[in-house]
């Protein structure tokens, strides 16, 4: 959709959707229809996914 930030290196699967206005950083995979949505970093989301609006990060230590 417009209006999606996306920063690094980033992977979207067949089907899946990021709704407008999200933020994706980083090293992030999005598997087979999921739906993503608000800020995501670092991530990777299995397929037929539902992430809403708060903020997913990996990040080690």
């Amino acid at each position: 959709m417009e209006g999606v930030l996306i920063r690094g290196v980033f992977a979207l699967c067949e089907g899946s959707t990021v709704n407008m206005g999200s933020k994706i950083y980083g090293a992030t995979t999005i598997g087979p229809y999921s739906k993503v949505g608000g800020e995501v970093g670092q991530s990777i989301l299995t397929g037929y996914s539902n992430k809403g609006h708060f903020r997913i990060s990996c990040k080690s230590a």
